[in-house]
């Protein structure tokens, strides 16, 4: 369902850094995640631009949570 070209937001957990890991070999997709673990999923995907969310790590999701995460233009 996710095609060359998109952007799209992933978020934190196992099932969707499985999902990530099928998504490495499109081209031009922008992800958005929180979740540390996705976002090392695309590593080595030169063709896929990873945007990672900034706030407080919670350790049991290696996810990023907060109002930076949130918002990340709130200063």
């Amino acid at each position: 369902m996710i095609i060359d070209g998109e952007s799209i937001f992933l978020g934190s957990g196992s099932t969707v850094s499985y999902v990530a890991r099928h998504l490495t070999n499109l081209k031009h997709l922008t992800v958005v995640t929180n979740a540390l673990n996705v976002s090392t999923e695309f590593a080595t995907a030169p063709n896929i631009t990873v945007v990672v969310l900034g706030g407080m790590m919670r350790h049991e999701e290696l996810s990023l949570i907060g109002h930076i995460a949130n918002n990340p233009c709130a200063k």
